[in-house]
C-alpha cells in the first residue's frame, strides 16, 4: 500500500510540474514556429502595424522623410516620397518578386480610409494579410471578451476591404497565451485562428528613426542578421514594421544581399498558411502539445549545445 501511495504521489507531483510548465512558464512562448517544416536557409518577411498612414501616432513622420531625401535616395533609386512607405514596401517586394505577410492593425483602417486601397493592392500582389488586433493593447491589460471583439472587428475589416478572410494572427508585442489560443479555437466566429505567428528574427526598427538613420549601420545590421540565420535551423521569420522608412530600405539591401547568398532565399508565405491550417485541423489539442514538447526539446538542446561549448559560462 506505501508502495502505490508513493508512485501515485510521483505521478501527481510530474503532472503538476508539467502542468506548471505548461500553463505558466511555457504558455507565453506558444507560436506556429516549431511546427513549421525545417527549412534550412528559409526566410520568411513579415511586417506589422500597418499599413503605413498619414494619422499614425508612431512611426516615422512623411515630413522627416523627405528631409532624408538624399540618403533614402542613395539607397533606394525609386523611392517615392508622395507614397507611404508600405507602398514604397511594396514596389521594392515586387521588384525583388517575393512576397511578404502584412499584420495590420484595425484601428489604422478604421481611421485612415486612404490605407484601404494600399491593404487591397497588397492582397492583389499576393501578399498574406494576417490580424494585429485593433488597438495594439496587451493582452494583459483587457479582458479576453475585449481582445475577441477587437479580433473581430479587425476581420471584418480586412474582409471588407479585400474580400479575402485572414488565417493568420499575431498578437501586440508577441504576448499570448495557451489559454487565450484555446479560446480562439473555441470561439465559432474565430475558431479560424488557432496558434499566433511571432518571429525569430527582429531589425528593431522602431529604435532607428530615419533622422538618425545611417547607411554604414544599416549594411552591418544586414549583414548580421544574414549571418546569424545562417547558423541557426530554419526557417527564419524577420519581424519588421512598416510605418517606419527603416523598415523599407532594410529589406532593399536584404534582399540585394540574398542575390549573391545562394544558401539563403525569401520563400513565399504559402508555407505558413499551409502549416497553420494543418495544426488547426481534426485533434488541435494535439498540434498544443506537439508544439509545447518541440519548444522544449530545442530549449534543452540549445542550452546543453551552450554549455558544451563553454562550460564555465554561467560561473
Amino acid at each position: 500500500m506505501t508502495t502505490i501511495i508513493a508512485v501515485c504521489l510521483i505521478l501527481f507531483s510530474c503532472i503538476a510540474i508539467i502542468a506548471h510548465d505548461f500553463f505558466w512558464r511555457f504558455q507565453q512562448r506558444l507560436d506556429l514556429i516549431p511546427m513549421l517544416p525545417r527549412l534550412q536557409g528559409a526566410i520568411v518577411l513579415t511586417f506589422d502595424d500597418g499599413p503605413d498612414s498619414h494619422l499614425k501616432a508612431w512611426g516615422d513622420q512623411w515630413e522627416d522623410i523627405a528631409q532624408a531625401r538624399e540618403l533614402i535616395k542613395a539607397i533606394d533609386p525609386g523611392w517615392d516620397f508622395q507614397a507611404s512607405i508600405t507602398q514604397n514596401l511594396a514596389r521594392t517586394l515586387q521588384e525583388f518578386g517575393v512576397s511578404a505577410i502584412f499584420f495590420v492593425q484595425g484601428q489604422v483602417l478604421a481611421k485612415d480610409e486612404s490605407t484601404h486601397p494600399v491593404l487591397d493592392d497588397l492582397a492583389k500582389r499576393g501578399h498574406t494579410i494576417g490580424n494585429h488586433f485593433f488597438s495594439h493593447t496587451r493582452y494583459r491589460e483587457q479582458a479576453a471578451k475585449v481582445t475577441e471583439k477587437e479580433i473581430r472587428a479587425t476581420d471584418n475589416l480586412i474582409k471588407k476591404i479585400t474580400d479575402r478572410q485572414t488565417r493568420l494572427y499575431r498578437p501586440p508585442y508577441g504576448q499570448w497565451t495557451i489559454l487565450r489560443s484555446i479560446r480562439l479555437r473555441l470561439n465559432r466566429r474565430l475558431s479560424h485562428y488557432f496558434l499566433p505567428l511571432n518571429w525569430t528574427h527582429c531589425s528593431f526598427d522602431w529604435d532607428k528613426p530615419i533622422a538618425t538613420l545611417n547607411r554604414s549601420n544599416l549594411e552591418q545590421q544586414v549583414s548580421d542578421m544574414l549571418d546569424d540565420i545562417e547558423k541557426r535551423p530554419g526557417p527564419a521569420i524577420i519581424l519588421q514594421h512598416d510605418i517606419w522608412a527603416y523598415s523599407a530600405l532594410f529589406t532593399r539591401l536584404l534582399l540585394q544581399r540574398l542575390q549573391q547568398k545562394s544558401k539563403l532565399t525569401v520563400i513565399n508565405p504559402s508555407v505558413i498558411l499551409q502549416s497553420n491550417s494543418e495544426v488547426g485541423q481534426g485533434f488541435w489539442w494535439l498540434g498544443l502539445i506537439r508544439s509545447y514538447l518541440q519548444q522544449r526539446y530545442r530549449c534543452i538542446l540549445s542550452r546543453a549545445t551552450r554549455q558544451l561549448a563553454s562550460p564555465l559560462q554561467d560561473y
